[in-house]
C-alpha cells in the first residue's frame, strides 16, 4: 500500500542551503534564543554554510555507513549540513550553547546516533537496560510500544493509516509487527519538550523512495508519526522562527520558506 503513495518532499541539497540563508537572514532565532544567543547561533549557522563543500566527504562516508538504504531527503540533510544545523539549534533548544563538534562515539554530538549504532528496534529489546549512555530511553518504553502494537487488530485500521498528521485514535505503532521489530532508531535526544526517540520504518518505501519515520515521546509516551525524515524538526523549527505550533505539512507550507522543501 506504502508503495502507491508519494511524499510531499521536492527539497535537494541547494534548497536545503537557500532554506537556511533565508532562515538566518530573517532574523527570527533573536525572538526566541534572544540577542546574544541567537547571534551565536547565526554564527555558527553560518560557518557551517560557508565550508559545506569542504565537508562533503565527510558527510558522504556517514550516508554509507548506515545499515539501510538512505532516502533522499535524509542524503540531503547530511551533504546540505543540515545535520550539523539541526545538532546545534536543538543543543540551543535544550539549553547548551558550548560549540558544536562531531563525535566518535554513540552519538553525532547531541541528537543523531553515529551511524555505526543504529540499530533496529528487535536490537534494542535484548538490551533490557543501558540502551545507551546517559540515555532517556528505557526499556520499559519500548515494551509498552510492543505491548500497544499486541493489542491492535492492524487490519481494522488500514484503510486510514497512510494519512498525515495521522489520527491519534490510530494505535498501531505500525501497521504490521514485522515494520516495528525492524524499523531503526536514529535519533535520541532533545527533538521535542522532554526529548523523544526517532525510529525510521524502513521495511517498505513510499513511491517516492521515501522512508515513514515515528517519534516516540519520552514526557507523554505518545508515538507520531511523520512521512520523511526532516518533517518533525521542521515543525518545531516553525515553533522556534514563528511562535506556532504546526501539525502538518499544510500548517507548514503557510509560511513561504518551507515551500523549498515541501510541496
Amino acid at each position: 500500500m506504502k508503495d502507491k503513495l508519494s511524499t510531499r518532499y521536492i527539497g535537494n541539497v541547494e534548497s536545503w542551503s537557500d532554506f537556511w540563508r533565508q532562515v538566518v537572514g530573517c532574523g527570527k532565532f533573536y525572538n526566541f534564543f534572544g540577542q546574544e544567543d541567537g547571534q551565536n547561533l547565526i554564527v555558527e549557522i553560518n560557518k557551517f554554510l560557508a565550508n559545506i563543500s569542504l565537508n562533503q566527504d565527510f558527510y558522504k562516508s556517514k550516508i554509507k555507513a548506515y545499515p539501510f538504504e538512505v532516502p533522499n531527503s535524509f542524503k540531503d540533510l547530511w551533504l546540505s549540513g543540515t545535520i550539523d544545523i539541526f545538532e546545534i539549534i536543538f543543543s540551543y533548544f535544550e539549553g547548551y550553547n558550548n560549540e558544536f563538534q562531531p563525535k566518535k562515539g554513540v552519538y553525532y554530538f547531541k541528537l543523531f546516533l553515529n551511524p555505526e549504532y543504529v540499530e533496529q528496534f528487535k536490537n534494542l529489546l535484548k538490551k533490557k537496560k543501558n540502551i545507551f549512555p546517559n540515555s532517556r530511553l528505557q526499556y520499559s518504553m519500548l515494551e509498552e510500544m510492543v505491548n500497544r502494537q499486541n493489542s491492535c487488530e492492524t487490519s481494522f485500521y488500514e484503510k486510514n493509516f497512510y494519512k498525515y498528521p495521522h489520527d491519534e485514535a490510530i494505535n498501531p505503532i505500525t501497521l504490521n509487527s514485522r515494520s516495528m521489530y525492524e524499523m531503526y532508531i536514529l535519533l535520541d535526544g532533545w527533538i521535542e519538550v522532554d526529548g523523544g526517540a526517532l525510529f525510521m520504518i524502513a521495511d517498505e518505501s513510499f513511491l517516492n523512495n521515501e522512508f515513514e519515520v515515528g517519534v516516540l515521546s519520552y514526557s507523554e509516551a505518545s508515538w507520531q508519526r511523520y512521512q520523511t525524515i526532516p518533517e518533525p524538526f521542521l515543525y518545531t523549527l516553525a515553533y522556534i522562527l514563528f511562535g506556532v505550533e504546526v501539525y502538518s505539512i499544510d500548517e507548514l507550507l503557510r509560511y513561504p520558506i518551507f515551500q523549498l522543501l515541501y510541496e
